[in-house]
């Protein structure tokens, strides 16, 4: 049965392989190709890879981090930048296919997972502040100024940067914007300055706040939702494979680390209050002026609220299988709040913390009680 795991359907490793492939081909045939890449591998390939492995297998996934690998090596012409995409990847999907492998229970598949990716994030930073000699947002401002002025379309996309508020140009403080040359024109160089300035300013404060949005909800949504969901949809794909090719091993391969009913998702009131700990010390954390309680605070607020956005989109969930809400609207319905309206979904899910609608941690209590309670 563990060798099932690393090739599950055929038809599924190859629809899997050739959609990863012909994301990365137009990805890397578009301008800023390493950019738009590399942000996919960060923030949706990870989620994607996990729904290969329960689909697919592991080796169909692995075959996946390959493909990106080499993607990003032909769009960034870097041996380093497809290193650390690799890098990046791996660790949660091995800690994955070691816990399947293992037989372990979901929630520990799931502290063993943010392990995993916190410590391969952490890894990475230290790495890069080594390399830009500990200022890895200045050094990646610069080196994407120094990646745009070879770029060239490099007027037209700055135009198109302006034009859709990105990047601002005031004619009053840099004169004259455009040179016209016949049927070309260019920026001034006064005006490319102002938009390399800015440029410089948006990547280093996006930079800044990438690792700590990582290490703190990215790290809770991929490892504990994307997880779920990868689990979820690796049962079913299984079972309908098993059905097909009379393999009974494959319906047993994910039963050992099935996660509770995502309708039944709640934060038990001991960890509940550790979470608004987190919560009090953001909200402090806004009055001062120190840096690094400032971030602190941010990444704080960033657990808070990617804890409570899940239990939010629980309580939903819980509503609309109470009114018979077929399974594809609940995960449309679960997937558009999560994109458009996760402030929404926190809010749900804080006053699912305090009024407990669902009832969930009564019926907890209740059982654990009714063996000693003499008056039952």
């Amino acid at each position: 049965m563990r060798e099932r795991s690393f090739f599950i359907s055929p038809r599924a490793a190859l629809i899997a392989s050739a959609l990863v492939a012909a994301s990365a081909v137009f990805l890397a045939s578009m301008p800023l190709a390493s950019v738009n890449l590399g942000t996919m591998i960060l923030f949706i390939y990870p989620f994607i890879l996990l729904l290969i492995a329960g689909l697919a297998g592991f080796a169909p996934a692995f075959g996946a981090v390959a493909i990106l690998t080499l993607g990003m090596y032909i769009s960034s012409r870097s041996l380093a930048a497809s290193a650390l995409s690799a890098l990046y990847l791996l660790p949660p999907l091995t800690a994955w296919m070691a816990c399947v492998l293992l037989k372990k229970p979901f929630w520990h598949t799931v502290g063993i997972m943010l392990v995993a990716y916190i410590a391969v994030v952490l890894a990475i930073y230290i790495m890069l502040q080594a390399q830009s000699g500990g200022n890895m947002a200045a050094w990646g401002a610069e080196a994407a100024i120094n990646g745009l002025q070879t770029l060239p379309e490099r007027d037209v996309l700055l135009y198109l940067f302006s034009r859709s508020g990105i990047l601002q140009l005031n004619t009053d403080t840099v004169g004259q914007v455009f040179i016209e040359n016949g049927q070309a024109w260019s920026f001034t160089q006064e005006a490319l300055t102002e938009l390399y300035n800015q440029v410089r300013t948006r990547v280093d404060l996006w930079l800044r706040g990438v690792v700590p949005t990582l290490i703190s909800s990215m790290s809770i949504n991929l490892n504990v939702a994307g997880t779920a969901v990868a689990l979820y949809y690796a049962r079913r794909h299984a079972q309908r494979v098993s059905f097909k090719s009379n393999d009974n091993q494959l319906t047993h391969l994910f039963e050992h680390m099935l996660p509770p009913a995502f309708s039944q998702w709640y934060v038990p009131k001991k960890y509940g209050s550790l979470l608004w700990m987190l919560g009090g010390f953001y909200l402090l954390s806004r009055l001062s002026r120190n840096p690094t309680l400032f971030l602190a605070g941010g990444m704080m607020y960033n657990v808070f609220a990617a804890v409570y956005v899940l239990q939010g989109l629980s309580l939903v969930n819980s509503f609309q299988k109470a009114r018979g809400a077929q399974p594809r609207t609940r995960g449309l319905t679960i997937v558009l709040l999560f994109m458009i309206a996760s402030p929404f979904a926190m809010m749900l899910g804080i006053f699912d913390q305090l009024r407990d609608p669902r009832k969930l941690r009564k019926q907890t209590n209740t059982d654990a009680d009714s063996p000693l309670d003499r008056r039952m």
